[in-house]
């Protein structure tokens, strides 16, 4: 029993730096929601969001060090506050689809996924849980 509360202790302490790392910064906070939205490049971000291209590029390296986006090979995935891999880097764009029910808040979430080729940009999905629903086969 007091391995498992300092276990849960931990894992707190552990989301409340989380969540200060994520919250400290405003700059942060934008790049976020941003990338919430919709797929963007480095200077899509800074039209959209008024941030000059270093702090952006600054930011979102801090991000990849939290292991909070990853990227392997230009391609990114994403990792939850455990540190598991949710979604593997084999992407050129990840977006989480913001769903929100009133009984479940975002829980029920999941990913939008994108691939570049020459035909065009392929998208798939990926539940919140990391199941693929969706290979990125498709372009609409």
């Amino acid at each position: 029993m007091i391995n498992q509360t300092k276990e849960n202790y931990s894992t707190l302490l552990k989301i409340e730096e989380d969540m200060k790392f994520l919250t400290k910064s405003e700059i942060r906070l934008k790049i976020l929601r941003c990338l919430n939205f919709s797929p963007n490049s480095i200077k899509e971000i800074v039209k959209k969001t008024g941030l000059t291209y270093s702090s952006v590029s600054s930011n979102i390296n801090k991000l990849q060090k939290k292991k909070k986006i990853i990227k392997k090979d230009n391609k990114y995935g994403i990792m939850n506050m455990n540190g598991y891999i949710i979604i593997n880097p084999e992407y050129d764009n990840i977006v989480a689809d913001a769903h929100y029910s009133s009984e479940k808040g975002y829980k029920d979430d999941g990913y939008i996924l994108s691939n570049t080729t020459e035909q065009g940009y392929r998208y798939g999905y990926i539940d919140n849980n990391g199941e693929k629903i969706l290979d990125t086969n498709y372009n609409d």
